[in-house]
């Protein structure tokens, strides 16, 4: 097994156990460097990143190691930004087949009354009543039914 394989498969495993957001913020830009005499060196993108996953989830990754190969008895972290981006720009080069064309949608035009400046889609029928809205719902309406007759509660 190379080390990309081996690396991908310990990913795989430690993205069962934490979250999707913590794997990407931290695990998504590493990879594995070398692997001599039972020690893999991961490449890290920055310091912080190198000190997170030494306090956080180092056991996390040395276990996943582990259950690949059993060999594996530590694993230390060098920070190398050049070499994750070299990495991440080999993948990220998209084949010509593979391109996607972008288009775009279609939405409906929004008619707004030119004499009111109301859209026609905001009307009492359409408005969701419920306890956080309530009071809002009751003035409005009662604005509504005695127009010109009342005070108006929110002026």
């Amino acid at each position: 097994m190379d080390l990309h394989e081996l690396w991908k498969a310990a990913l795989g495993e430690i993205g069962l156990q934490i979250s999707k957001a913590n794997y990407k913020t931290w695990l998504a830009n590493t990879s594995i460097v070398d692997k001599k005499n039972g020690v893999v060196i991961v490449a890290v993108p920055n310091s912080f990143t190198k000190e997170w996953l030494e306090n956080k989830y180092h056991k996390f990754i040395l276990r996943s190691l582990r259950n690949i190969e059993s060999e594996i008895k530590e694993v230390t972290y060098q920070i190398k930004p050049n070499y994750i981006k070299e990495e991440l720009k080999d993948k990220k080069q998209p084949k010509e087949d593979e391109l996607i064309i972008h288009k775009q949608l279609d939405f409906a035009e929004l008619n707004v009354d030119a004499e009111t400046n109301l859209n026609p889609r905001y009307t009492f029928d359409n408005f969701i009543v419920g306890p956080s809205n309530e009071l809002a719902h009751a003035a409005a309406s009662a604005i509504v039914k005695n127009l010109g007759n009342k005070y108006n509660p929110l002026f």
